[in-house]
């Protein structure tokens, strides 16, 4: 049997300290790859956030990024991710609060199965 691949996408906003999750984890034999670029943030908020892009594993958290991102401004994961288990998702979560709007993220991948 042939591997299939199909794009999918997510988008969303965050919710301050509390972690969002930006792509679930995969089916059993399956795998979801982000491209280079695939996350891209934006801070809509009056203030400068922290943004951390995380990978979870049943709990275990590996932070992939964190930067400071000024308002207005862009930001976006320059690496690949894979997601290849039943318990692995990617997640967004800030420092703190923000001072009046909750930032903008969106998520480009493949699903391979």
């Amino acid at each position: 049997m042939a591997d299939t691949s199909v794009p999918i996408g997510n988008e969303g906003r965050t919710n301050g300290a509390t972690p969002v999750t930006m792509l679930s984890a995969p089916a059993a034999s399956t795998q979801r790859v982000v491209p280079r670029n695939g996350i891209n943030f934006y801070n809509a908020d009056s203030a400068s956030v922290t943004v951390t892009y995380q990978k979870n594993k049943g709990g275990t958290i590996t932070i992939l990024k964190t930067a400071i991102i000024a308002t207005l401004v862009y930001d976006s994961y320059p690496g690949v991710i894979v997601l290849d288990a039943t318990n692995e998702s990617l997640e967004i979560v800030l420092a703190g609060a923000v001072a009046t709007v909750q930032p903008y993220w969106d998520v480009s991948a493949l699903e391979t199965t």
